[in-house]
């Protein structure tokens, strides 16, 4: 029997009942060597499997595996988790079942886990990876004959995945300070302050944007910066939870539970702060509106993966990340333009007079501003006493003075009609005559305070030795 059981499949745990009874009879190896044994019921009920033909007739499949699926697992008193590529599964104990030793919890635990992921595992060799010896001991020895709660649950665990196609069933310890994931999860559910980014999208939004130095909300197993508050425990470099502290200088970077977003954006437009933040485009929450009048620029959308969002060392992934919709926004704060103070606005005022605008121009911009402001004491910002004021003294500064001279210089005109091609007449045709009059005559119509000014000789009109006619008497 004992050679046997390595040729035929769960043959181990077959063997386990016969085991067990033969212990209870309590013989020493030596001294009853040749002692007489009655075979009791209990003995005849153990080996009657190894009376069936079919059962023995049942070989074991050779050959190497090259391939597990991999499924971890942990318990609690109060709960279990398990993960398999990523896939989390959790769940807590009835009442009856959490006065159970762990032990058997944890069995329990590996029993619950291929349950739920049968339809990943049908057709497939098996590795579970637990930080429990005793139950890793049970399922690699198929049972065994010291714990009979233990056993128990194994058997029904070992023939259930007989039953359901899973071709082979193996365990490895997995040392407890790394089984972060099942851990977490066997105490409860992922907490949603503790979702990872997958460190590849955070260094493309950290080429699109820059290298952050701060994370606002964060915690020691999911934060992207080396400085970083928390919203809980874990002895953060810079206090817990940023909305109660001044943020420091320097690139900020946030990804903020969905519950405080109105929270840090109004942090951002009020003190003027720029923020690199991941947040979901959801058009229909009522934050979203103070979200798209904070960006600059365009926000980048953060591409679909498997992984996106992943806790517990990258172990646990979020089971629809394509819920979130998640983009990365640069943020720059200032004053809402369209529930901004009068100060606000007059100081803009002012800017635009400091630069040189003309009344008229500034009174376009207080239009424009005047049209999409929500009001200020239920008025337009364009009636308020101040504005108006404003604009009285913009007038009186920026007076209009209409052009009374022309803008080309008449001595420079009038010096070249007096030399060639206009000088001598005798030599001029007939079309450069006609310019040449042309042009004195409109001289003469646009001011003739320039032409009195001027002690230029024509040689066409004032033959010398006398410049005008007037002087000849």
């Amino acid at each position: 029997m004992a050679v046997a059981v390595v040729a035929l499949p769960m043959g181990l745990l077959r063997m386990r009942h016969f085991q067990m009874w033969y212990g209870s009879q309590k013989l020493h190896p030596c001294r009853d060597r040749h002692r007489r044994v009655l075979v009791t019921p209990r003995c005849m009920t153990a080996l009657s499997i190894w009376r069936k033909k079919e059962f023995l007739l049942r070989g074991a499949p050779l050959g190497t595996v090259a391939r597990r699926k991999i499924v971890t697992t942990d318990a609690s008193t109060s709960g279990w988790g398990a993960i398999c590529e990523g896939v989390a599964v959790n769940g807590l104990w009835p009442l009856t079942q959490s006065r159970l030793h762990i032990n058997v919890l944890e069995l329990l635990t590996v029993w619950l886990a291929l349950q739920r992921f049968l339809p990943m595992l049908r057709g497939q060799h098996v590795l579970i990876r637990t930080d429990n010896t005793s139950a890793l001991a049970y399922i690699n020895r198929q049972g065994g004959i010291r714990s009979r709660p233990l056993f128990q649950v194994v058997t029904r665990l070992l023939l259930w995945t007989e039953r359901n196609g899973i071709l082979s069933l193996r365990a490895v310890h997995i040392p407890g300070r790394i089984n972060v994931g099942a851990d977490l999860l066997s105490r409860g559910n992922p907490r949603a302050v503790d979702w990872r980014l997958h460190p590849q999208v955070v260094e493309e939004i950290w080429t699109c944007f820059g290298k952050a130095d701060v994370d606002l909300f964060a915690s020691r197993q999911n934060t992207q910066c080396p400085l970083w508050f928390s919203l809980g425990g874990d002895s953060p470099p810079l206090g817990v939870d940023a909305l109660a502290h001044t943020w420091p200088v320097g690139r900020l970077y946030a990804f903020p539970p969905v519950a405080l977003l109105p929270h840090v954006l109004a942090r951002v437009r009020e003190e003027h702060q720029s923020l690199t933040l991941v947040a979901p485009r959801w058009p229909n929450q009522p934050w979203f509106a103070d979200l798209c009048r904070l960006t600059v620029g365009t926000p980048w959308e953060i591409p679909l993966r498997r992984d996106l969002l992943t806790q517990g060392h990258g172990t646990i992934w979020h089971p629809r990340p394509a819920l979130w919709k998640l983009a990365a926004w640069q943020l720059k704060g200032g004053h809402d333009p369209f529930q901004c103070s009068v100060i606000v606005i007059l100081n803009l005022l002012q800017e635009l007079l400091d630069q040189g605008k003309a009344a008229s121009t500034i009174k376009v911009y207080v239009a424009a501003i005047s049209a999409c402001h929500f009001g200020i004491g239920g008025a337009s910002p364009g009636t308020h006493p101040l504005v108006t004021r404003f604009m009285a003294g913009v007038r009186r500064l920026k007076v209009s003075r209409p052009v009374l001279f022309p803008t080309w210089d008449l001595t420079v005109v009038l010096r070249a009609l007096t030399e060639p091609p206009f000088e001598p007449l005798q030599s001029v045709d007939t079309k450069t005559l006609s310019l040449k009059t042309v042009a004195l005559a409109s001289a003469k119509r646009v001011t003739t305070a320039p032409l009195q000014s001027q002690m230029i000789e024509l040689a066409s009109f004032s033959p010398p030795p006398f410049a005008w006619v007037e002087e000849e008497t």
